[in-house]
């Protein structure tokens, strides 16, 4: 089922809820979300069958970009953010991912393997 549609019925009851935290994320809010992040990634040149890589810690803010990436008919590699920056860098080389995105939390550690991404223009 398309998370449209289940917006559409669901509305404001939960789609994700964390764990540890109890924080949620209503399905209106993902498809919200993840609808303003796809057009983003249209904006910015992704096209059809990109990789970007994703380095997020365990957040609420994954779900809306990987509903993203698929709204956008991207791939995407998730990369684990306990790694050593040399071992993120090499996954992200090794996917070919065009563009890195990571959790505000981990700020710091993209800055090193952007350069490394095909593509990046920044």
């Amino acid at each position: 089922m398309r998370l449209t549609t289940l917006a559409a019925e669901l509305g404001d009851k939960p789609a994700i809820v964390m764990g540890g935290s109890g924080a949620t994320l209503s399905y209106r809010e993902l498809e919200e979300r993840s609808n303003r992040i796809a057009h983003v990634f249209r904006e910015i040149g992704l096209r059809t069958g990109d990789h970007i890589a994703l380095l997020f810690d365990n957040t609420l803010e994954v779900f809306p970009t990987v509903w993203a990436a698929q709204r956008a008919g991207l791939r995407y590699t998730p990369v684990n953010w306990h790694l050593a920056q040399s071992e993120a860098r090499y996954i992200v080389a090794n996917c070919g991912a065009r563009l890195l995105i990571s959790a505000p939390t981990l700020a710091g550690r993209p800055r090193n393997s952007l350069p490394t991404c095909p593509g990046y223009g920044g």
